[in-house]
Formats: structure tokens, C-alpha cells, sequence
């Protein structure tokens, strides 16, 4: 397995974890991020309940496929295409609310969750791009080198700040000025 390979799958394999303990951690953590889907205003109302269901087990199944020591190349790249469907849905679904200007919020890694902003739909790409890089050095697989060893741990980083971005943007950001 080459680095870029591990690398893609600890990276994308814990975000998906993080994702998937925030929205389904409790009743009323998935209680939270259904009505969250409900305010986005993209879907029926009829369909929110399921498709919560839905994105909680494929981002269940991501890790599941991806952090597992496989004998077969076939299931990392099942995880990888799992992934690659989940975050294309998300950045359509964030789009949307852009577009429209639905004052929704951000509700991917649990907490208040920040209002949705271009930054959201450059993660998501940017998620997609590994999982597809990760998908692609699957395929044509090399051995894996010393690199190996900072890969575990710049994908552990990488996911903590992925998942973590809103709060670091909110912490870089300057407070505007209280008038009294």
C-alpha cells in the first residue's frame, strides 16, 4: 500500500468517522442534524427523516470499507465511491442553499454548526479530490515506502482541521466591535 493510498483512506475514512459519531451519538444529536436537513429546505419533507437515515449509514459504511486491513483492492474503492457519492450529494445540497439564500447551518461535525459559506462546498471538493486521488492510487497500488509513517499522522491532522474548520475559522475571525 503506498502512502498516498493510506493516507487518502485514514484521511477520509476518520472525517467520515467524526461525521457519523456528531449526527448519530445519541437521539438527539440525529434529532439535530434531521431538523437541520429539514431548514436547508432541499428536500420534501416527507424524504428528510430517510435520507438523514441514509447519509448517517453511508458515512458509517466509508470507514467501515476504507480503515479495514482488505485482502482486495475492491472494497477500499468501494469506500472510496461511497464517499465520493456522499460528499458530490453534500456540495449539491450546500449549493442549493447558497443559491437560494436559505440562512441554514452547517451541522456536518455536530455542535451549532456554522452558516453555510463557499468554504463548505471548497471542503467538500476538496474531501472529494482525495477520495478520488485515494481511488485512483488504489487501482494502480505501489508498495509501500517510509513515507508510510507521516502519512497516518498528516491524515489525522488533515481530519481534525477538516472537521474542525468552522471553529477555526470562527476563531481567526475578528469580532466586530461592541457599541454601547
Amino acid at each position: 500500500m503506498s502512502y498516498l493510498v493510506l493516507f487518502s483512506r485514514c484521511l477520509i475514512g476518520l472525517v467520515f468517522v467524526i461525521s457519523a459519531v456528531e449526527k448519530a451519538g445519541g437521539r438527539a444529536r440525529f434529532r439535530d442534524f434531521t431538523m437541520s436537513l429539514s431548514g436547508m429546505r432541499v428536500l420534501p419533507a416527507g424524504l428528510v427523516g430517510p435520507v438523514a437515515g441514509i447519509v448517517v449509514a453511508g458515512e458509517i459504511a466509508v470507514p467501515m470499507l476504507l480503515l479495514a486491513p482488505w485482502p482486495s483492492r475492491a472494497v477500499p474503492l468501494g469506500g472510496f465511491a461511497v464517499a465520493l457519492l456522499l460528499l458530490g450529494g453534500f456540495t449539491i445540497a450546500v449549493g442549493a442553499v447558497l443559491r437560494r439564500g436559505v440562512p441554514a447551518a452547517c451541522r456536518c461535525f455536530g455542535g451549532a454548526g456554522a452558516p453555510f459559506s463557499r468554504r463548505h462546498v471548497v471542503r467538500n471538493l476538496a474531501l472529494a479530490t482525495v477520495a478520488a486521488g485515494g481511488a485512483i492510487a488504489t487501482i494502480t497500488d505501489q508498495p509501500m515506502t517510509w513515507r508510510a509513517v507521516v502519512a497516518v499522522p498528516a491524515a489525522v491532522l488533515c481530519a481534525v482541521i477538516v472537521a474542525r474548520l468552522d471553529d477555526l475559522v470562527a476563531l481567526f475571525t475578528p469580532t466586530p466591535a461592541v457599541r454601547r
